[in-house]
Formats: structure tokens, sequence, C-alpha cells
């Protein structure tokens, strides 16, 4: 006989609909036998629908979801790389007016056969946290050489035609072997290895901004470490996204077509913290960009050095695109 138990504490009207055909159940067991059934499925099916409302609430209300949540503090970030970002973001923290770098730091950045190309425009408070945060983060081994390529010009923001800039230039400031392509709103919160691989490797597949979690398979932004000679086989990135999005998306299109294999290191040794910014407006037709894969790149970049400093710490290029 169906008992009360067998229905969840919620579903009242399964609970009414049994107390009244119990009896009559159990006058004609042979006649209500499928009846019984229904009415235990009717309950599996309530129950079932409440577990599946409940989760369902708790995800979209979870505070992951949001912009504003500290997803980095639920992984306890070593309290020594968050006392650097404390002294990085600090008022009396070395300024990009300053040129003077730690001493070892600098000798041994000249030493590096690594360099490290940061695309840049009117971010200036992120690019002096970024740089603040490197002088503090190797103050021991390795160090790569940073170049830091500024747009001017009133166009869309171009990062893939700016990494190849970046590419191009470094033929004249030494020979490098290992590129190191780095947003400069991003700052490694665990120990993370920047020395070069054989191949490329992703290492800011673990970004607080999207809770840790790798958003889609052929993800390749953030930082990416690539050696310099396989970045010429592809040709770099493509020229044509203007704005936000899409190049690097393009980019594993290259690697794929080259037959060049991706690395991703374990999220625990790459992690990042994402500094704030508001969104920047999308590339236009970049869906459609990707749909028509061209091999555009280092061979049609076009554009004309304005200055270049070198700097202790740094060096500094800026670049106008030729079509603005």
């Amino acid at each position: 006989m169906v008992s009360l138990l067998d229905v969840p504490l919620r579903s009242y009207p399964a609970r009414l609909t049994i107390m009244l055909t119990e009896s009559i159940v159990s006058r004609y067991p042979r006649a209500m036998g499928k009846f019984k059934i229904k009415l235990r499925k009717l309950a599996l099916r309530q129950g079932l629908l409440f577990f599946f409302t409940f989760s369902m609430v708790v995800f979209l209300l979870h505070p992951g979801r949001f912009s504003s949540y500290r997803a980095f503090e639920v992984f306890h970030i070593q309290p020594d790389l968050e006392k650097l970002f404390e002294a990085a973001t600090s008022t009396d923290a070395w300024s990009l007016s300053n040129e003077v770098c730690p001493e070892n730091w600098v000798k041994r950045m000249q030493e590096s056969d690594t360099i490290l190309l940061i695309p840049y425009r009117n971010r200036k408070q992120h690019l002096n946290i970024l740089l603040n945060y490197f002088a503090l983060y190797f103050q021991e081994g390795f160090v790569p050489r940073v170049l830091v390529i500024e747009q001017l010009g009133d166009l869309p923001f171009n990062r893939g035609l700016l990494f190849n800039i970046g590419y191009l230039e470094t033929n004249s400031l030494g020979n490098y072997s290992c590129l190191i392509l780095h947003d400069v709103d991003l700052l490694p919160v665990v120990p993370v290895s920047y020395t070069c691989s054989n191949t490329p490797v992703h290492m800011s597949s673990s970004i607080d901004r999207f809770r840790y979690l790798l958003p889609y398979e052929e993800m390749t932004g953030g930082v990416l470490m690539i050696p310099r000679q396989q970045f010429l086989r592809l040709n770099g990135f493509s020229n044509r996204f203007n704005g936000w999005g899409g190049e690097d998306d393009d980019l594993y299109m290259r690697m794929r077509t080259a037959g060049l294999p991706l690395q991703r290191r374990p999220p625990d040794v790459s992690r990042y913290r994402s500094l704030y910014h508001p969104p920047q407006d999308p590339s236009p037709n970049r869906y459609k960009i990707l749909a028509e894969f061209e091999s555009d790149g280092l061979s049609t970049a076009d554009y004309r050095v304005e200055s270049l400093q070198q700097f202790s710490c740094y060096t500094h290029i800026q670049v106008r695109f030729s079509s603005g």
C-alpha cells in the first residue's frame, strides 16, 4: 500500500489523494495496481522538479556569477603574493616616471633569451601596477625582457597587430628565442613558470574573472608563451580584428592548421588575477572573419614607429597604424 512517506513533503495534493484512495486501494488491489504506480511516478516527478528548481536558483544566485565576486579568495592566494599585490598598488610604489629598477633584476633581464610583449593603450594605471608587480615577482631567478607596444591614434584597439609589431621590432632589440604574449591587466597569483617551452603554452588558463575555470577549449588569450620560430611559422596574428575579441581564437586555428599542440598547465600553477576595466567594444564581424580564415599577419603588418624609449625596466615603443 502507498504510504505518506513515499511522497515528498511539499506534495500536499498527492498526500490528500493518497489518503482518499488508500481505502479503495485496499478493497480493490488488482484494479488499483496501475493507479498506485502512477501515484509513485507523480511523487517522483515532483521531487525531481523541486531538486532541479532548487539547483537552478542556487546556480543563478551564486555570487561567483557576478564580476564583483572576489573568487580568488576562495583559492587562498599565497600570503606573500598577496603582499606583492598590495605593494605594487600602494601610493609609494615605483611609478612609470621612475626609470630605476632593482640592479639584480636589470642584470638578469639583459641575460634573458625571452621577451615579454605587452599591447597597451590608455591603461597607464594597469601598466604601472603590472610593472611594479613584475619588479617584485621576479626578485630571484628568471626575468624576461619587457617590451610595451603602445597604439597611438583613434583607430579601434588591435591586440593582434600590436603583438605582430612587437615581434617584428624585437629583431632590433636582441636575439630572443621565446615570446610571452601578456595582457596588461593580468597578474600571476601563484608561482608561475615564465621559462620557455618547446611548444605553445597557454599560461593563464585559470583566471579569477572566470572563477578559475577555462571558458572554452580553444581559448589562448590572456598570457601565451610561444617559441619565436613557431610564431613566425604561424605568420603571427591576424591583423583584421579591430576591437575586443577574435584574434586569439584565430591564432588557435592557425596553430591547429600548422599542427602545433597547445599545452595548458594545471590550474593550481596557472592562476591569474584580472585588474578591473570597463567592457571594451567587440570586434565587428569577428565571427565572419574567423569563418573566412586567412593567413594575413606578420607579412602584412602595416605601421610606423613613432618613438622608441629604453628604460631600465622595460622598452616602450609607440606605433601608429598606417591606415590611421
